[in-house]
């Protein structure tokens, strides 16, 4: 696909450079709030140097560039021009898949800056429905991004009681065609994430959709040996039947396993960084040495399988 030919009429959000654009690679970066028009001027192509093909979906193709006067890096993307933030680290996922587990740290200022940033969508009225590590960016500072607000509701005109979002994220109630769902399904979310980054792996599995359906559903999960208590007290509290019941985001980062272990400022983030993508820090427990049984108590004792795999258009 040929670069993109016309103009960028749009506010970008940006990074910026003190290297130049060598081989399509940026050594070095901080970030930045965005790169303002110059006399009121519109934006276009020979403002902007064209670097390496960072990839491409359904509706075009994304390209590292830099403003040549202030030397800042964007996104650039084919026939939608929106200037996109630059998340140099990539998915969460990726990361998980390179350790497979995080430790303490690193997990729980992930935690703490989730929490934030899904109860500041909350309090305008959004709700995500589809927190999972391929949805969060990781930034060079050590910071987190959400990503992906195309499963997106805005709350109350949106219509909010078909499932939609990824199966092993899924809170019960959305798998509940009797009932709508609310803000809480993002905290069940977060609760999986949770239990995902320290463990390696999602806390309801099976052999078929309908059979991690029917564990979601009944709310019981295992918590190994190396998950502390703290640690296994907050992923309980998110993970609740019943969404009144579980934890309001507002106290997560007051929870004790996040004052004991998150990095609450970008300063100490930075610098945890360095430990945190060190492998030796990372626990390699098999996360199937279980000690803890966790059991809803709001939960009934039997539950209705629900047939996911009957609606393929909702469920990723």
């Amino acid at each position: 696909m040929s670069h993109p030919q016309s103009e960028c009429n749009n506010h970008p959000v940006l990074l910026s450079t003190t290297k130049p654009l060598e081989s399509g690679e940026v050594k070095s970066a901080k970030h930045s709030t965005a790169l303002p028009r110059r006399n009121g001027r519109k934006w276009s192509l020979k403002d902007i140097d064209i670097g390496k093909k960072l990839g491409e979906g359904c509706f075009g193709s994304v390209y590292l560039a830099r403003e040549k006067e202030s030397r800042f890096v964007i996104a650039l993307k084919k026939r939608i021009y929106l200037m996109l933030e630059y998340a140099p680290k990539g998915e969460l996922s990726k990361e998980l898949t390179r350790f497979r587990q995080f430790n303490n740290s690193r997990a729980a200022t992930y935690v703490y800056q989730l929490s934030n940033a899904i109860a500041y969508c909350h309090q305008n009225d959004v709700i995500h429905r589809d927190i999972k590590p391929e949805n969060i960016l990781l930034c060079s500072r050590g910071e987190v991004k959400i990503a992906d607000f195309g499963s997106a509701v805005h709350r109350p005109a949106s219509r909010r009681n078909a499932p939609f979002g990824t199966l092993d994220y899924l809170a019960p109630e959305v798998m509940d065609p009797e009932s709508s769902y609310e803000h809480s399904v993002d905290t069940w979310s977060l609760g999986v994430l949770t239990y995902e980054m320290l463990n390696g792996c999602v806390p309801f599995v099976g052999d078929s959709n309908a059979e991690v359906a029917a564990r979601i559903q009944s709310c019981e999960f295992l918590l190994p040996d190396s998950v502390s208590s703290d640690a296994g007290d907050l992923i309980c509290s998110m993970l609740r039947k019943t969404p009144e019941l579980r934890i309001p985001l507002a106290d997560v980062p007051s929870h004790p396993w996040l004052r004991h272990h998150a990095e609450f400022s970008l300063v100490r983030c930075t610098a945890a960084l360095r430990d945190w993508e060190d492998p030796s820090t990372h626990c390699s427990q098999s996360s199937g040495c279980c000690s803890f049984y966790f059991t809803d108590p709001s939960s009934s004792e039997t539950s209705s399988t629900v047939d996911v795999t009957a609606q393929p258009d909702h469920l990723s």
